[in-house]
């Protein structure tokens, strides 16, 4: 079980890197997005900041 949540943690930690990422395809590839991430504990809870929902909102607030 414990290798089940280790995995379950790091390829959830590369999905976030990868909506951060640009692709290196991107027509403008070394831009920065910007986007400053926090990366918290608190007590034994990994969270980020902003969570998901917040960084879906940034993101699609940004290409209009």
């Amino acid at each position: 079980m414990t290798a089940q949540l280790q995995s379950l943690a790091l390829e959830s930690l590369e999905s976030f890197t990868d909506l951060l990422v640009q692709p290196s395809t991107s027509i403008l590839p070394y831009e920065h997005s910007g986007l400053i991430v926090r990366v918290l504990l608190e007590d034994t809870e990994i969270k980020f900041e902003p969570t998901f929902q917040e960084f879906e909102v940034l993101k699609l607030e940004r290409r209009r």
